[in-house]
């Protein structure tokens, strides 16, 4: 039994966020970006308790945050910080489910890492009284490796994406015929530098006609010179990559009509390509290993995928029970925690025309079939009973 225990009934942290929507409400069972959403998903047994309840000295309590999508405002708020520093007990919990852990951050005076580190220190109350669970898989080493008050913290990873996904996965029909088969689908929705560079790289060789494309929501802001080393192949001068991007939202891209709605896929897009070339919010060692509803959708449609994501994502795949396609795909480009070479490598890859064979299909349709039974559920219950 988890004991959750919060500061009073009428202690509503949201009422400081209604502008920014900077905290959320951790005992929301509708919101699949909350700690009760998840312990609902999996089962997990909890109470609420209150301060004004009384604590019990033989019992450990957690109380809970629920990180949003910027900042700290409950920390700013919340008064009672003495119960936490002077309980042994009573630990802080931070939940984050959203996929932009940013390690480097807490070095910074505008990241949110830094601003936890402040009220902390502020109220002083221990690094190690913190308890944090988020999606970056490698959260336990990640912490470690950035150094400082984040190795003092305990961190949790666990793939939280993959049950948000199975919960809200949806399948939807187009209103019109795909006329032309593709041989790869690639759905790209806030275009991230990766992206780009990927798109890039489809039309410097000649890759691109042979996709179904998408490319929904382009920023203004042009990769700096140190994103360009990242992913140059082949002594790219960076300035082609700049005229490269001038034009891209003028380029005739596959119309995707909302399909890169996070959980929602269309059947025609799967059904007229072989398989799917995924760009995950992530690549090589650059934050945490996330592997998100980009990765889940093709599972859930029974396609086969190759993946430009963080290093060793399909090695955790394997773990969690999924099959890849060493078949069909050259996966050394999971070992490597270069970017420019992931992509290299991916890039060949793209270069020839595939058969998906009978077996290929099988395969599919067990990774589909695995995700659907949600094995990993028990999985992540007991990492979390073993952590709390």
């Amino acid at each position: 039994m988890l004991n959750f225990i919060y500061p009073d009934r009428d202690f509503d942290l949201v009422q400081y966020s209604k502008a920014t929507a900077r905290v959320e409400d951790p005992f929301s069972v509708r919101n699949n970006r909350s700690i009760a959403w998840l312990l609902r998903q999996i089962n997990f047994p909890y109470t609420i308790n209150f301060f004004s309840e009384g604590i019990s000295q033989d019992t450990k309590y957690y109380l809970p945050i629920n990180f949003g999508n910027h900042g700290w405002d409950f920390l700013e708020h919340f008064n009672d910080w003495n119960i936490i520093r002077e309980n042994k007990n009573i630990f802080l919990l931070i939940y984050y489910a959203p996929e932009s852990i940013i390690w480097e951050s807490y070095r910074k005076s505008t990241g949110w890492f830094f601003e936890l580190k402040k009220y902390l220190d502020k109220n002083s109350v221990p690094y190690n009284k913190v308890k944090f669970i988020c999606g970056d898989i490698d959260a336990k080493n990640n912490s470690k490796k950035a150094g400082g008050f984040l190795s003092k913290i305990d961190f949790l990873g666990i793939n939280i994406f993959e049950l948000i996904h199975w919960s809200d996965h949806e399948v939807r029909h187009l209103n019109k015929d795909i006329l032309d088969k593709k041989e790869f689908l690639c759905l790209n929705h806030l275009m991230r530098d990766n992206r780009k560079y990927m798109l890039y790289y489809l039309k410097k060789y000649d890759i691109f006609k042979n996709g179904m494309i998408s490319a929904v929501k382009w920023d203004q802001n042009n990769p700096t010179e140190i994103a360009h080393e990242a992913f140059n192949i082949d002594n790219t001068e960076y300035q082609d990559v700049l005229n490269y991007l001038k034009t891209e939202q003028s380029l005739e891209i596959f119309p995707e009509e909302q399909g890169n709605i996070v959980c929602r896929s269309y059947y025609e897009y799967y059904k007229n390509t072989k398989y799917s070339l995924v760009t995950e919010t992530f690549f090589g060692e650059r934050a945490g290993k996330f592997i998100t509803e980009k990765t889940y959708k093709p599972i859930s449609m029974g396609h086969p995928f190759i993946i430009f994501g963080p290093t060793g994502i399909l090695k955790q795949l394997k773990e969690d029970g999924y099959e890849t396609f060493p078949e069909l795909f050259d996966e050394s480009y999971d070992n490597y925690t270069s970017p420019a070479k992931q992509l290299e490598i991916i890039l060949n890859n793209l270069k020839e025309p595939k058969i998906i064979t009978e077996e290929i299909l099988e395969k599919c349709q067990r990774n589909k079939e695995h995700f659907f039974k949600q094995s990993t559920k028990e999985k992540i219950k007991k990492i979390l009973k073993d952590f709390l």
